[in-house]
């Protein structure tokens, strides 16, 4: 369902706290680029976020990162080395984690600005992983 709005811009994450999806993200700067070509592009099309997008509402509305450029992101949810090695190694357990994502997403226990940092994370961590075996093959 498609909800008009009367106002242009709206910040990113007070949109997605009120249980709104923009239309449009306009990336402002580095990390909001990320979300825009990385992150949502990766949540659109994984299963296991679509539960959590059909609740938002579509608004037309051009969303906007007002953040910091390069944001320092606390999260509870840390990947000891061996985890993080493991998904590397083992790419079966990334619908595991974004499992659990989602999970923090649709029960809110974690803000989306950790959601989305752990996801970043590691879709850099699966590029790092398959380019890099890649490399080695040629």
């Amino acid at each position: 369902m498609i909800t008009q709005c009367y106002y242009q811009t709206q910040d990113l994450f007070k949109a997605l706290e009120e249980n709104k999806l923009p239309t449009t993200l306009r990336p402002q700067c580095s990390y909001s680029r990320m979300l825009a070509s990385e992150v949502f592009p990766v949540l659109m099309q994984l299963p296991q976020f679509q539960p959590w997008l059909d609740s938002l509402d579509v608004v037309d509305v051009v969303a906007i990162y007002t953040g910091s450029d390069t944001p320092t992101i606390n999260t509870s949810e840390c990947l000891s080395r061996s985890e993080s090695s493991a998904i590397n190694e083992m790419p079966q357990l990334m619908p595991s984690l974004f499992d659990s994502m989602c999970a923090a997403v649709m029960q809110k226990r974690l803000p989306y600005e950790e959601v989305f940092a752990i996801v970043l994370d590691s879709i850099h961590a699966m590029n790092y992983k398959h380019y890099k075996t890649l490399g080695t093959l040629h």
